[in-house]
């Protein structure tokens, strides 16, 4: 009975060791499953900040597409506006460099014609007509006459009278 017992205590260390040996290998299988679980939720972390950091790329650029679309329609209509501009300067200029100088205004307008060595008026083409109109608009203003009237005076218009009146106060400011 004793050998039985001793035969039964062996097969049980066996199955003991055996049982053991499996458990090692169980448990160490665990650790390299539950460092890949780890891995894979830090991976699955890291994909979840990239989708969202992608979401926010994709609504800035729309946002910048969209702000873009607004200064280029904005650049366009500014251009419209300065070419507008450009071309009203240039008939306002043109305009009034071909302007004739009414009769009644000739003798306001040689009075402010410089007299030259031999006292005589020097030639009224050789003279700039813009500023000494200028003048007159000024004089006429400080008369008390109202823009209308030098408009019609000088035969120039009204807007005309207006862009001189606030050019000339602006400078003496």
């Amino acid at each position: 009975m004793v050998e039985i017992l001793a035969g039964a205590n062996i097969i049980f260390l066996i199955l003991i060791i055996a049982f053991a040996i499996k458990m090692r290998l169980d448990f160490e299988e665990l650790k390299k499953n539950q460092g890949k679980q780890e891995r894979n939720s830090d991976l699955e972390r890291k994909f979840a900040e990239l989708e969202g950091r992608l979401i926010t790329l994709e609504d800035k650029i729309l946002s910048l597409e969209y702000d873009t679309k607004e200064l280029r329609e904005k650049i366009a209509e500014l251009k419209t506006v300065i070419t507008d501009i450009k071309e009203k300067a240039s008939s306002f200029i043109k305009s009034k460099s071909e302007r004739e100088v009414k009769p009644e205004v000739v003798q306001d307008f040689s009075s402010h014609l410089k007299v030259d060595k031999f006292g005589g008026n020097q030639n009224m083409k050789n003279y700039q007509a813009t500023s000494d109109i200028d003048g007159l608009v000024l004089k006429y203003a400080e008369e008390g006459k109202t823009e209308e009237e030098i408009a019609n005076i000088l035969g120039l218009s009204y807007e005309e009278i207006k862009i001189i009146l606030r050019m000339n106060t602006g400078r003496k400011k």
